[in-house]
């Protein structure tokens, strides 16, 4: 009964895939919030989960998980994982993010999602999904606009084709991560299910001051240095 409203729409088939799915989430901020509740509700079966940070007052604006706890934010959003699928399989990783602890991150994971804050740990969890041929969901956002794009390794760009070094992103209000992490969290879904069209080879821009949204055309660099040597997702 629980899923009986998504089943329609994703097919029995779909519902058990997104069971039995392992997605791995970087960032338990504003867009990890709101993409993990996405999924978790959705009936994402595990999890692995990580972020160095804990809890400040200046967070609960936009990252609504974390409301009357303090402390490790990863174990804060393990709790609210189980509170919405008490049937979940949670790894919690209580560091940050970087090029020693990467592999061991997304080493289970079927697919990983880029809820970060600066472009620099960023292109760690990208160099390591290009080696480890896994797909990626990235969105950043900064004030009331953002970004969402699908990665699939030697298919389309990485982040190191595009994104440039850039500064961390401080300025946000809740409902534009909210906005912005579900149509990341609906790109996860929709490549567990197979149902609709990931964002491949496209960067969706998102500018929620003027409710516009743009779909542009990206293309792999030949001369990339993380997914140059890559032909045909090889």
């Amino acid at each position: 009964m629980r899923y009986s409203r998504q089943i329609p729409i994703i097919g029995d088939d779909g519902q058990k895939r997104i069971e039995q799915a392992h997605v791995a989430v970087a960032g338990c901020g504003g867009l990890g919030s709101n993409v993990i509740t996405q999924l978790s509700v959705a009936g994402v079966g595990n999890f692995t989960i990580i972020d160095g940070d804990v809890i400040e007052e200046s967070n609960l604006n936009r990252q609504f998980v974390h409301c009357g706890n303090s402390g490790s934010k990863a174990l804060s959003m393990k709790d609210w994982i189980l509170r919405n699928n008490p049937d979940a399989k949670v790894k919690v990783m209580d560091v940050s993010l970087n090029e020693e602890n990467v592999n061991e991150f997304i080493s289970s994971a079927e697919i990983v999602v880029d809820c970060l804050d600066n472009n620099e740990t960023r292109s760690s969890l990208n160099d390591a999904c290009v080696k480890r041929n896994i797909p990626m969901v990235h969105s950043g956002i900064n004030g009331m606009y953002g970004q969402v794009t699908f990665i699939k390794p030697g298919i389309t760009p990485c982040l190191s084709c595009f994104l440039g070094k850039g500064d961390n992103e401080r300025s946000s209000i809740g409902s534009a991560v909210a906005v912005i992490g579900s149509i990341e969290a609906n790109e996860v879904l929709k490549y567990i299910t197979g149902v609709g069209e990931v964002l491949t080879n496209q960067l969706l821009l998102i500018d929620l001051l003027s409710n516009s949204f743009e779909k542009v055309p990206i293309n792999r660099r030949e001369d990339c240095p993380v997914c140059g040597h890559l032909h045909n997702g090889r």
